[in-house]
């Protein structure tokens, strides 16, 4: 199999792929992988005079700009798409920002439980609207990566707004992508599984925890960002372009277990 037509199949050279979370952890490394692969970066930061995240990809040669956002903030999420396509075309969209918050089911405060679902959840549903209402009044296809989890398959312990979260970004995608999958829209998810990032950090620290889900996992092993660069650039590709409303769980075998 030649190297030009595997390069062609995969490749996202002049496109721009707008990423939440790219500023750390797993969407740190899937703008990396998406960069490399030839796509320019829009990156949806809370504080855009933190230029640490847009110069990690411009040292690798990736034309990467920011845009500010406020994930959690309803008024600034409804405006994002609009001002982005004022200056971009968008190619791919990768919701990939996120946060926890962990506690007991009948002592979790209303406060965190529902700023869990406003960026996990209603924050990206609004950006995969805006998007597809663009690509659909241009008359041009694109491409949405939504980050699901192995919690849209459990329930978990004292992840009750983040498993409900995740649990919902699956019905999201599936929901989008049928009716969008006629304007040449690809809506699919990715379900990752525990990936060392600072996410899962406090189950790091817990000893037993560790041990417990390490023993489950059939790699034996957590996973690293670099194991999402195939997906997620295979997902941004036209290799995908049959792929719709689907949801690959990247996970070392747990929920296959």
């Amino acid at each position: 199999m030649s190297g030009s037509f595997l390069d062609n199949l995969f490749s996202l050279d002049g496109k721009t792929v707008l990423i939440t979370g790219a500023n750390r952890g797993l969407g740190a490394g899937m703008a990396e992988a998406l960069g490399k692969a030839g796509a320019n970066l829009v990156l949806v930061l809370r504080d855009t005079t933190q230029t640490e995240a847009v110069k990690r990809y411009t040292d690798m040669g990736i034309k990467t700009s920011a845009v500010q956002c406020d994930l959690g903030n309803v008024e600034q999420v409804e405006k994002l798409i609009e001002q982005v396509v004022a200056s971009h075309r968008i190619d791919v969209l990768v919701n990939c920002g996120g946060i926890n918050r962990r506690y007991k089911a009948h002592e979790f405060p209303v406060k965190d439980f529902n700023e869990v679902v406003q960026v996990n959840y209603l924050t990206p549903a609004q950006l995969m609207r805006d998007v597809g209402a663009y690509w659909i009044k241009e008359k041009i296809g694109g491409k949405i990566i939504n980050i699901a989890s192995i919690m849209s398959f459990q329930g978990g312990i004292e992840v009750s707004s983040y498993a409900g979260t995740k649990h919902g970004i699956v019905g999201l995608t599936k929901a989008y992508a049928n009716e969008w999958a006629a304007h040449g829209i690809c809506v699919n998810a990715i379900a990752p599984g525990y990936v060392a990032t600072d996410l899962i950090e406090a189950l790091l620290k817990d000893e037993k925890r560790n041990e417990a889900i390490l023993g489950r996992i059939p790699a034996n092993r957590y996973g690293e960002t670099k194991d999402f660069w195939g997906v997620t650039v295979y997902l941004a590709s036209q290799a995908s372009d049959y792929c719709n409303g689907s949801v690959i769980t990247v996970d070392g075998g747990w929920v296959g277990r």
